[in-house]
């Protein structure tokens, strides 16, 4: 449910950089390993009950070790931050997953 990504206007990007795309798990910062992505209602909930309605931000390693699984692309939503032509990079494992191939 990042849907902060989403829509936000690029202009509001470096002021969201140092805080918002923070893991909220592992503390990584999720720009600069290439994770923008956004999964289903269904995912998030599962992953982070307690604070579903706000925004936070996971790894793809924290969401799956939260999920206890890999993700697939059915995880995913049809957001425009989610396909190949959006401006931002994807790191090897996020592209594997929103692909349904193995590695990253």
């Amino acid at each position: 449910m990042m849907v902060q990504i989403c829509l936000f206007a690029d202009e509001d990007l470096p002021a969201m950089r140092e805080t918002t795309w923070l893991c909220m798990v592992c503390g990584v910062h999720t720009g600069d390993i290439d994770e923008f992505y956004m999964v289903t209602d269904e995912v998030w909930i599962a992953a982070i009950p307690s604070i579903f309605d706000q925004p936070a931000m996971l790894c793809i390693g924290c969401l799956e070790g939260r999920l206890e699984r890999t993700l697939k692309s059915d995880d995913f939503t049809d957001c425009e931050v989610n396909s190949d032509h959006v401006r931002f990079c994807k790191s090897k494992r996020l592209l594997a997953r929103l692909h349904d191939q193995q590695g990253g």
